[in-house]
């Protein structure tokens, strides 16, 4: 696969309540903010839909949420609906050049979603429109499959593979990141293996871990340091669990929900923004529903409450 390059534009139509929506993701950070119910949250829906799509697990994330109709935008007049979820997507210029993916999702007769993807590319120093090449419908993506056989496909797969959303906002008693699980090389989306993949950090990139800490503080100066206890998992591998001590009061373990939020919010934000950092991908969203934190959403590094 090529380099995975910076989104720098989402294009959504017919997603829950977006009808039209475009997003032009110009600088390393984009905030949107809006009061509640005005379509932040189907944005990043968007993104991690995109994910799901290029992971070849649409289908599976349907049966799970609903189905397709579920997700279809559902206008005040019904001749109005459209047929289609559409989603499109452009890499940042390289030079004259930039790679783009459409994919259209239309239901299928079990209230399932079938595919439709077109490859984009635009040369502005030759040509005033992109140039367009149509994928098979199919159940499931055909993009990676491509890739492996046509160069123009991974140039394509490189602007959208590193697309993804991450939700960490549980403080309960049985959250994912209090759990004990095997590591990876990549933080989960629900950060369950924040332990292993910040223990990694701190031996294999001491410099990216270092950044962690002040990013840490400033949401709560009290933080001192993570407390890293690696252990063997099932697998034989070696997992671990996490915590943090205080500065002030003396050394404690913080358990506050609030205490739990602000240090996950802000080390998976800094980790996934490290530019020399094994697990940094392309284009992140990092999704919080707290009521107490503002609403955040960003683009290339992407953030929203």
């Amino acid at each position: 696969m090529a380099a995975e390059v910076p989104l720098r534009m989402l294009e959504v139509r017919g997603l829950t309540s977006l009808s039209h929506a475009v997003l032009e993701l110009s600088s390393p950070v984009t905030l949107l903010v809006g009061p509640n119910g005005a379509g932040k949250s189907n944005v990043v829906n968007a993104f991690e839909m995109l994910g799901r799509i290029i992971d070849q697990q649409l289908n599976d994330s349907l049966l799970t949420g609903g189905g397709f109709g579920a997700l279809l935008h559902r206008p005040t007049d019904p001749s109005l609906t459209p047929d289609a979820i559409e989603l499109e997507v452009w890499g940042e210029w390289q030079g004259n050049i930039s790679n783009g993916y459409n994919v259209r999702v239309e239901a299928a007769s079990d209230d399932s979603g079938l595919v439709r993807e077109t490859m984009l590319l635009h040369d502005r120093a030759r040509f005033e429109r992109p140039y367009s090449t149509t994928l098979a419908a199919t159940r499931e993506s055909t993009l990676r499959f491509e890739a492996e056989h046509e160069a123009k496909a991974a140039y394509v797969l490189g602007v959208v593979a590193g697309c993804r959303v991450f939700h960490f906002d549980d403080t309960s008693a049985d959250a994912p990141v209090k759990r004990r699980v095997d590591p990876a090389d990549n933080l989960a989306p629900d950060a369950r293996n924040l332990a292993a993949v910040l223990l990694r950090l701190r031996t294999e990139e001491p410099s990216s871990y270092r950044r962690v800490i002040p990013a840490v503080r400033t949401v709560a100066p009290y933080f001192d340091d993570f407390v890293l206890e690696p252990e063997a998992t099932r697998s034989g591998s070696v997992g671990g669990s996490v915590g943090w001590t205080r500065s002030s009061p003396p050394t404690t373990s913080a358990t506050a929900p609030s205490d739990l939020f602000a240090c996950l919010f802000s080390s998976c934000k800094t980790m996934l923004r490290a530019p020399s950092c094994w697990m940094s991908p392309s284009s992140v969203c990092i999704r919080s529903r707290s009521t107490s934190w503002p609403h955040y959403f960003g683009g290339r590094r992407a953030i929203e409450g």
